[in-house]
């Protein structure tokens, strides 16, 4: 099986663009229990980038989102 992350919007002339993340076998279930979780308890899920340099110093992005399912 084979399991993605699509991510769609749509541009001023209402032209939708999509964007595709493979989600590695070995994090299925952890993947679907998330989404899960998020489904019955109804908390908004929050989406944010995290960058990491060579060198492993990590900085979270300040392009951040929320939604519900």
């Amino acid at each position: 099986m084979k399991l993605r992350l699509i991510l769609k919007t749509l541009t001023k002339k209402e032209k939708e663009v999509s964007i595709k993340f493979n989600i590695a076998p070995s994090k299925h279930y952890g993947f679907i229990n998330f989404i899960n979780l998020a489904l019955e308890q109804g908390n908004p899920v929050i989406i944010s980038f995290e960058k990491i340099s060579k060198s492993g110093d990590k900085e979270e992005s300040k392009i951040v989102g929320t939604f519900k399912f």
